[in-house]
């Protein structure tokens, strides 16, 4: 398992997950003070896809990025709808995730994710990995589909919630016992 700091956890949090910062050489500074694979993948697997696809093109480009972390964004991206798209002019407004994809799929191929240490199954996440659109102009590699078993990124913040929910569950269980004692008691 990979561990991630609360320090590095309030760093991604306020620079780029509920951060309003337009200035683009301001957040790339803050994404300079990540130095793990473990915390780009931790930012990846939390990124809002709503907002500018750059912190995402930063992941895949760093060289500290992990396959398993490609992966997550390559999926994440939905790339089957983009597979009936053969180049940039054609994907139109979508060319942006296009571009993406295509940037993941050739460091792929040019063998620039040599670390494969950090798990990501893709349909443990929920993702459909069959294409579903009809006459694809490129494929999306076998072994994307079988995704990587590597080691769990965890932060502070999930073993806290873990935590929290568990001693809920645990409260919620010790209030039903008690009740069907009381209700035991009084058929009595």
């Amino acid at each position: 398992m990979f561990f991630i700091s609360q320090s590095k956890c309030d760093l991604i949090n306020a620079n780029f997950i509920q951060s309003s910062i337009e200035d683009e050489k301001e957040l790339f500074n803050s994404f300079k003070k990540l130095n793990s694979s473990a915390q780009l993948h931790y930012l990846a697997d939390l990124f809002n896809w709503d907002e500018e696809k750059n912190v995402l093109e930063w992941i895949v480009d760093s060289p500290l990025c992990d396959y398993g972390t490609a992966l997550l964004i390559f999926w994440r991206a939905q790339p089957d709808f983009y597979t009936q798209f053969a180049n940039e002019a054609e994907a139109g407004y979508e060319k942006d995730t296009y571009n993406l994809l295509q940037k993941i799929l050739g460091n792929y191929r040019n063998e620039k994710y040599r670390e494969a240490r950090i798990k990501y199954l893709p349909l443990e996440d929920g993702q459909d990995i069959e294409n579903n659109y009809p006459d694809p102009k490129w494929e999306i590699p076998e072994e994307f589909k079988k995704g990587n078993h590597g080691r769990t990124v965890m932060s502070m913040e999930k073993i806290n919630n873990f935590l929290f929910n568990l001693r809920r569950q645990w409260k919620e269980m010790q209030r039903h016992r008690k009740r069907n004692k009381r209700r035991e008691n009084n058929r009595r």
